[in-house]
């Protein structure tokens, strides 16, 4: 076998891996869905650079990162029925973040090479969950100004004020091999839950 032919095979391989990861990463985001009544499907975004192209657009010319959306991705769900323009204090926007892989893409100029990472070994693949409370009345939108131009919490656990918007938020991160059953992700969901109710005054049904 030809040293491509090899090359070749692992990529099957890959794919086919990167295809189950993704499956297990969905059936997490429905856990958690299950798990909070209150809030619907509002957004979702790559981290670190942009989503795949649309129809009429040519990918040639874009990063190659953009065609692995969930390598670092984002999903905001929002309170059923509530309009993500104008807030009423006590709202809240709830935030799942996937990082496959911890790398820093802002050390890099241009396009990350994925062959000048640290060993894989070296580096994590983590889930954070966040709240962003409102804590008056606002109008501003959740996804384009809040999460575009927020600052997500610096320390997990507290309360953190945003600076330039009236929310409070709060964020707790495991790394993913602490989730490998659905029974792990629920204990997250209930760590959570009590942190958010006592740094937050957040209410969960």
């Amino acid at each position: 076998m030809s040293d491509l032919s090899s090359s070749l095979t692992d990529v099957r391989r890959a794919y086919r891996l990167i295809w189950g990861y993704q499956r297990r990463l969905m059936d997490m985001l429905q856990v958690f869905e299950d798990e909070f009544p209150t809030h619907e499907f509002y957004a979702w975004s790559p981290l670190s650079f942009a989503r795949p192209t649309q129809l009429t657009t040519s990918p040639v010319h874009k990063w190659s990162w953009d065609a692995l959306p969930f390598y670092k991705a984002s999903f905001l769900y929002t309170v059923v029925g509530s309009d993500p323009n104008h807030h009423r204090g006590g709202e809240w926007l709830f935030e799942v973040t996937i990082d496959t892989d911890d790398v820093d893409f802002s050390t890099f100029k241009g396009e990350p090479d994925a062959a000048k990472f640290p060993d894989a070994e070296m580096t994590d693949s983590t889930v954070k969950l966040v709240a962003w409370k409102s804590t008056g009345n606002g109008t501003f939108n959740w996804y384009h100004d809040l999460w575009n131009r927020g600052e997500w919490p610096t320390t997990d656990d507290v309360a953190f004020t945003q600076p330039n918007y009236p929310v409070q938020s709060l964020s707790l991160t495991v790394r993913l091999d602490d989730l490998p059953d659905r029974e792990a992700a629920l204990a997250l969901v209930a760590r959570f839950k009590a942190a958010t109710s006592r740094e937050l005054g957040l209410a969960h049904t």
